[in-house]
């Protein structure tokens, strides 16, 4: 991935964060996990980018409902860990546990 990619995965991650997660939350009230065609009409209701939503779902979605609505172009789908942990290191990167440099 080139670094103009991981800028606009960095933005389209808090975005997600910033924006998704407080929309689930008014649409659906607070879960401990919402279910992929949530978070896609959510997204799609926002006008959030969706190149990156493996990482949408990976953050609001359990396990199984994440293998179950990622997209699968050529069969890969992207590790849901893997995606989880990539987005929660972007996101606490931009918090006040981060600077925000260095992602």
């Amino acid at each position: 991935m080139n670094i103009v990619d991981k800028v606009k995965r960095k933005d389209a991650i808090r975005k997600y964060i910033g924006v998704l997660g407080p929309e689930l939350r008014k649409r659906h009230d607070k879960k401990k996990f919402y279910s992929g065609d949530e978070v896609k009409q959510a997204l799609a209701a926002l006008e959030l980018s969706n190149k990156f939503i493996p990482f949408a779902l990976a953050l609001y979605c359990s396990k199984d409902e994440y293998e179950k609505a990622t997209p699968q172009p050529g069969g890969k789908v992207m590790n849901y860990a893997e995606a989880k942990t990539i987005a929660l290191n972007i996101a606490l990167a931009g918090s006040a546990l981060g600077s925000g440099e260095g992602d």
